[in-house]
């Protein structure tokens, strides 16, 4: 969601995000609570290795100034508080981040105990577990930073020296281990080497900032921090390959990993816990969830079409109701993956539809210019074209889920339960804001601000004189004037070819094509434009 912030600012203000990153002010949260090291936590259950008790929590109430279970910020040794640019903030974040890819170069390991935005499968950091959804973000934060203006990054210098062990070891091990070659584990070779070594050194990073950073900082040039981003991403694009190749071409969310080559490594001082050593780790497959997909896609693939049409084959995609479950069958698992397996499939969070995914995965196909596929997709998966009765409440009103086909009552099939505001209503209007302005907002052309009106709209969407309107940047009434009804998106379709635009002084402005510049574009940025005439054909 940062990220999201961040491009929603980039959409409005693309001339200032050199500003943007170079400011500072920018804290870290202290919290008392800490990521246990390996040496902690890898424990072996009846004859197996897992992966217990991640988190600990550490008695700062004598600490100066910290406030138990408030909001404190971490400081120097003079007390001071760590600040630091935008542009540094999102670097520490991406580093920690790339740190944590799991050891077959795949998934973000679920090292902290929490297995990410479906807390229902909260059995799965025990198993070793990473998913791709983070690497796909991490994907997208490290496509930013690559194409940011961070200019010179400075950092603490706990951070600088973490830096430079992810960046030795990386230069060692530029990209991962074939998935052929690791089909019965990767004991002791590359992978395990490279994750062993990360891992380490971030256990001594943490270690290092878990009391007062000493206050130093060390600059990264722009061009030495690129060569490392670019190195992070081509690192993290091979290992989604690769697990895409592991997947059988599917787009996975989550992976479970067996430990091989362990030992035992001593004893909890209670005795009730026998540490282990870990030589190397087999990968173990999940049934499929949307969120795989659905974040895929929102970092941008050039396999789109395909991905949707996986999908559309799948248990994720709910023939019935034509909408999207947030997995196919979990039958086959057992409840140690967690909660999720508790309940009645097709209910809450098993199988059901989660419309915070749902509609992250329609936005994501709309990001991808699948227009045909998203318009064929909205109308039955969009709860305003749902039936009402089988809806069971006002069609306006978003639910939490919605009981899918799975469920074995059939009487509640298509029937949304806990109304609320949830995560769904900023992706439609994610999803609003580019189907009636197109892929971008304001933007830099020949060094002016522009805007470019590029609607891609479905025909249901104008009237019966071919008009559409919406309200931009919420005060200027945009009017779509397409006399022939047809749709706004594909080779052959309508554009805008004039304008007329209405100031709040009463004055009206023309313009040719549909892209205004310069001063026009800065008045309406401004909101001294109330409405906007865009005549297409």
């Amino acid at each position: 969601y940062l990220l999201d912030l961040i491009e929603s600012y980039t959409d409005v203000y693309p001339d200032k995000m050199g500003e943007l990153m170079s400011s500072g002010g920018y804290r870290f949260y202290d919290s008392d609570m800490q990521v246990a090291p390996r040496s902690g936590t890898y424990v072996y259950d009846g004859g197996t290795v897992c992966q217990y008790n991640s988190m600990i929590r550490v008695n700062r109430a004598s600490e100066d100034g910290f406030v138990p279970g408030g909001t404190n910020w971490k400081k120097n040794a003079d007390n001071s508080l760590v600040s630091v640019t935008l542009a540094a903030k999102l670097f520490s974040l991406a580093l920690v981040k790339f740190s944590t890819l799991d050891s077959y170069g795949m998934g973000i390991e679920m090292e902290g105990g929490k297995p990410g935005w479906n807390d229902a499968m909260n059995g799965l950091p025990a198993m070793f577990a990473s998913s791709m959804p983070e690497t796909f973000e991490l994907l997208r934060l490290l496509k930013f930073l690559c194409e940011a203006e961070t200019g010179d990054i400075e950092l603490p210098l706990e951070v600088a020296a973490f830096y430079e062990k992810i960046r030795s070891l990386l230069a060692k091990y530029p990209v991962p281990v074939s998935a052929e070659a690791e089909k019965e584990g990767n004991t002791g070779n590359d992978d395990f080497k490279y994750w062993d070594g990360t891992a380490t050194a971030r256990e001594q990073y943490r270690q290092s900032i878990y009391r007062p950073l000493c206050g130093k900082t060390v600059t990264i040039a722009a061009r030495d921090s690129k060569e490392f981003l670019k190195a992070a991403l081509a690192r993290v694009n091979a290992g989604i390959a690769k697990a895409k190749e592991v997947m059988g071409g599917e787009i996975p969310t989550y992976f479970t990993y067996e430990a091989l080559a362990h030992g035992k490594a001593g004893a909890s001082e209670d005795g009730k816990r026998e540490y282990a050593s870990v030589g190397g780790f087999k990968v173990q497959l999940l049934p499929r969830f949307l969120e795989g997909p659905a974040r895929y896609l929102a970092a941008g693939a050039d396999d789109a079409a395909d991905v949707h049409a996986r999908v559309l084959s799948s248990g994720m995609y709910d023939p019935e109701l034509k909408m999207f479950r947030t997995s196919e069958s979990l039958e086959a698992l057992s409840l140690k993956y967690g909660r999720i397996r508790a309940f009645t499939p097709g209910w809450l969070e098993r199988e059901s539809i989660f419309l915070h995914m749902e509609y992250k995965y329609l936005y994501a196909l709309l990001k991808n210019g699948l227009y045909e596929e998203y318009y064929k997709a909205l109308k039955t998966a969009f709860v305003p074209f749902m039936d009402p009765g089988t809806y069971g409440r006002s069609i306006l009103e978003n639910s939490s889920f919605i009981a899918s086909s799975a469920n074995p009552d059939p009487r509640v099939h298509g029937r949304g339960f806990v109304a609320r505001l949830s995560g769904s209503t900023t992706e439609v209007i994610s999803m609003w804001i580019r189907m009636f302005a197109g892929d971008r907002l304001f933007y830099i052309k020949d060094g002016e601000l522009a805007l470019t009106l590029a609607p891609g709209l479905d025909e249901g969407f104008f009237d019966t004189y071919g008009d559409a309107s919406w309200t931009f940047m919420g005060q200027c009434r945009v009017v779509y004037h397409n006399p022939s009804k047809r749709v706004t998106f594909g080779e052959n379709a309508p554009k805008v070819r004039s304008m007329k635009l209405l100031t709040t002084m009463g004055e009206t402005l023309e313009a040719d094509g549909d892209t205004i510049t310069g001063e026009t574009a800065e008045k309406l940025r401004a909101g001294s434009i109330v409405r906007i005439d865009a005549y297409m054909e």
